[in-house]
Formats: C-alpha cells, structure tokens, sequence
C-alpha cells in the first residue's frame, strides 16, 4: 500500500514523495511531488508500476517487535 509522506523512486532514479492518498469512486488516486515541486497525479496501480519505494527512507520502514 501506498502511504502519505512515503518516497519512491523512478526508473531514472528521480524521487518523488506522496502528498494524498484518496479514494474516488472506487479507485485510488495517489497524488505526489517530485524534488523540483511538481505535482503530479495517477491511480494507485499505475503509480505502483511507475515507481518502487525507497527502502532508504526510514519512514517507510516498520518497527519491529
């Protein structure tokens, strides 16, 4: 799942940071921003095969125990 303030990565290694995670009619839009400010905006399924989580951003990581 797709988490508000969790930073991904694209193919060309940009990164992008989740603003919004909303629901619409059943489908969930993911709303994120890159590095330089710009907001961008696709399902959640379309974001999913664009990007991969940064294992690197320690908000993005569980605590365990």
């Amino acid at each position: 799942m797709v988490k508000e303030g969790s930073t991904w990565s694209a193919y060309d290694r940009e990164m992008f940071t989740v603003i919004h995670r909303v629901e619409v009619d059943g489908n969930i839009w993911i709303h994120y921003r890159n590095q330089k400010g710009q907001e961008f905006s696709c399902y959640e399924e379309a974001f999913l095969s664009r990007f991969k989580e940064d294992s690197n951003d320690k908000r993005n990581i569980s605590k365990l125990g």
